[in-house]
């Protein structure tokens, strides 16, 4: 094997850093969508921020991780969907994304230049953890 074979066969990875949450600030919104337990924000710079309803032990939480845009599949079922295009174009404010517990169970809050606030919350119904959004339409 020649040096230039060598040199062409390595394989760059992607800075870890930029696929954390704190990493977020500044990526514009390209696309949404949603379900009764995930929400995804797909982002111009072909990250994504994809958050998953889960249940442990009856308590409701979100699973929220960074991952290429491309990885995320459209949802499945169609009975909670939200028209998010009011938020294509938008972007996360610097520290925009938090992850706390509210009264219910886990919360995410993202911030997002010209519509404000999202909340993503968790619950559960029926055994079976959900997402809820607040707001899920602009704000008049």
């Amino acid at each position: 094997m020649t040096e230039n074979s060598q040199n062409s066969s390595t394989e760059v990875k992607p800075d870890a850093g930029q696929y954390s949450v704190s990493a977020l600030g500044g990526a514009v919104v390209k696309r949404a969508q949603s379900s009764l337990d995930s929400f995804a924000l797909i982002f111009e710079d072909g990250r994504g921020l994809l958050m998953t309803a889960r249940a442990d032990e009856n308590e409701s939480l979100i699973d929220t991780e960074v991952v290429e845009g491309s990885a995320i599949a459209p949802p499945a079922e169609a009975v909670c969907a939200v028209d998010w295009s009011w938020i294509y174009g938008q972007t996360v404010m610097p520290g925009g994304v938090k992850e706390s517990n509210g009264v219910n169970g886990a919360v995410v809050k993202i911030a997002l230049t010209g519509v404000g606030v999202i909340t993503v919350a968790s619950g559960m119904w029926q055994g079976k953890p959900f997402l809820s959004f607040m707001p899920y339409k602009p704000t008049r």
